[in-house]
């Protein structure tokens, strides 16, 4: 293994993914590094890192993988062994950004099974087709498993997890079995819940008897939820549930065929006790929705901020009945922990009343920067290095990947990386512009109405102001969707009107 003179500071990258239908070795793979950095006198063994049971097709996953980047960032370390390039991932172009990293950083890798240096050996394009067929062989291997899956589910079979749920556990057959201490606690929550005893109760009583859930934690109304809507409870199971888009588990909403078997296994609670609690949640759901409707509507919920401690102001009823709104923080911890004073409601109505008649009929104009068309541009640019690629990687496959050639290839991919970066942080921008247009939109459309204000609209308020900062109950800042803030200045009363002293409306450099 070509290595310099000195001593270097070494590490491993050992990685297995959940793979069905064979065995893998994660301890093999520390075992044989460790003793392969011990052996070395020109090695100093810095251990290993680790990402077990986790894709190679995405980084953000592998947590170990990213310490390994970031400790190599802060110079922990001079040299990575990897069994193979699939090992240390499988997609091209991740594995492509993180070998060019780590190359500017004089960090080489070495993969055991290709025989392959990134530093002293310069042909990176072996890497980089190796990258490409690992990566293939990830999407192929996908499909394979997936359409293993898919014969299982049309037989009814359940796929063996290990995260079975409250109350079962497999037996060697992958048969759910029902386990009685947990049974009982299943049942304890279902004919609570059909008693009337809500989710939230019924958790707090069994953390209260000392209970936990399957995973050893504490039960929370969610998990009382989850538990009494769950089919396996009444023998049933319901198969692919979830199913995984772009290397993420979400629910299948459509994306795949679900399968329904009835009778699969044995039921902890009966089917009339299930289907009574299901009657009883969509009860819960109506009744919510009416009292949601009922429920009085608040504009200023949620906008008005302290401008001494950052909290936000909640609406109070004070002994006079008049409605105000005061610090969060203040009401909830006492006056030590806030200094703020309250404001009244008819006073913070007047003052927008006052505040779009000053601005009603003024159309405001925000540049924009016509970052969907370069977007799309870029994205078209991207499209033809990929193709260009495809061509490139055909060369090497007939062995007339050289020279000038290879050069050419190199700095291809260097375009291709950061043209990506470049879309990553277009996109963002062009993401807050669009919702700067998007509100400016609205704003222009409420104060070009006929009329000024008479009396507060709640509508209007809503689409011309994003918050409302209270310095003190005598100076108030209404921050608008056009960018500007509208300092007020008022002459309080106790026991009357409050007085409007002054309205200075002002631009800011950034839209709030």
């Amino acid at each position: 293994m070509p290595m310099d003179e000195s001593k270097k500071r070494t590490v491993a990258y050992c990685r297995v993914s959940k793979n069905y239908g064979q065995e893998v070795s994660l301890e093999s793979q520390v075992r044989y590094f460790n003793e392969v950095m011990d052996a070395d006198p020109l090695m100093v063994n810095c251990g290993c890192y680790i990402d077990n049971g986790i894709s190679g097709r995405f980084i953000g996953a592998r947590k170990d993988f990213k310490r390994m980047m970031q400790d190599a960032e802060l110079h922990k370390i001079d040299f990575i062994l990897c069994k193979s390039i699939k090992r240390f991932g499988r997609c091209t172009l991740d594995t492509i950004r993180a070998v060019t990293r780590l190359t500017e950083l004089n960090i080489p890798v070495y993969f055991e099974q290709e025989n392959l240096h990134t530093i002293n050996d310069r042909n990176n394009i072996l890497l980089v087709t190796m990258a490409q067929i690992a990566q293939e062989e990830y999407e192929e291997k996908s499909e394979a498993i997936k359409w293993t899956f898919k014969k299982r589910f049309e037989q009814g079979q359940l796929i063996v997890n290990p995260n079975t749920p409250l109350g079962y556990k497999f037996n060697e057959d992958g048969q759910l079995v029902v386990v009685p201490d947990e049974a009982k606690i299943v049942k304890r929550i279902y004919e609570s819940y059909a008693k009337g005893i809500g989710t939230a109760e019924i958790a707090r009583r069994l953390n209260k008897d000392g209970y936990t859930t399957a995973h050893g934690r504490q039960f929370l109304a969610s998990t009382i939820l989850y538990i009494i809507k769950n089919e396996k409870y009444k023998g049933d199971a319901m198969l692919q549930k979830y199913v995984v888009a772009d290397g993420k588990k979400i629910k299948n909403m459509g994306e795949a065929q679900q399968y329904y078997v009835e009778n699969d296994h044995e039921p902890i609670v009966s089917r009339e006790l299930w289907d009574t609690c299901q009657r009883m949640i969509e009860r819960h759901k109506t009744s919510e929705y009416v009292r949601a409707e009922n429920r009085e509507f608040d504009p200023f919920k949620g906008k008005i901020v302290c401008g001494k401690c950052g909290h936000n102001f909640q609406r109070i009823k004070r002994s006079d009945k008049k409605t105000r709104y005061g610090c969060y923080l203040k009401s909830s911890r006492g006056m030590n922990a806030c200094r703020s004073e309250s404001v009244k409601l008819e006073t913070l109505e007047r003052v927008f009343v006052a505040i779009f008649n000053m601005i009603e009929g003024k159309r405001k104009t925000l540049m924009e920067m016509q970052v969907t068309d370069e977007v799309r541009e870029l994205d078209n640019e991207i499209t033809r290095m990929l193709n260009q690629e495809k061509t490139y990687l055909q060369l090497q496959a007939r062995g007339l990947l050289h020279g000038e050639i290879e050069e050419e290839y190199r700095k291809l991919l260097n375009r291709i990386v950061k043209a990506e970066e470049q879309k990553k942080a277009m996109l963002e921008t062009n993401g807050q512009n669009v919702k700067a247009q998007n509100d400016l939109k609205v704003y222009n459309s409420a104060v070009m109405r006929t009329g000024k204000l008479t009396e507060f609209d709640e509508k209007v308020f809503e689409q011309i102001v994003r918050r409302i900062v209270v310095v003190d109950r005598e100076h108030l800042a209404f921050h608008l969707a056009s960018g500007e803030v509208a300092y007020v200045s008022i002459i309080y009363w106790a026991t009357s009107e409050d007085e409007i002293q002054s309205i200075d409306i002002k631009a800011v450099t950034e839209v709030c």
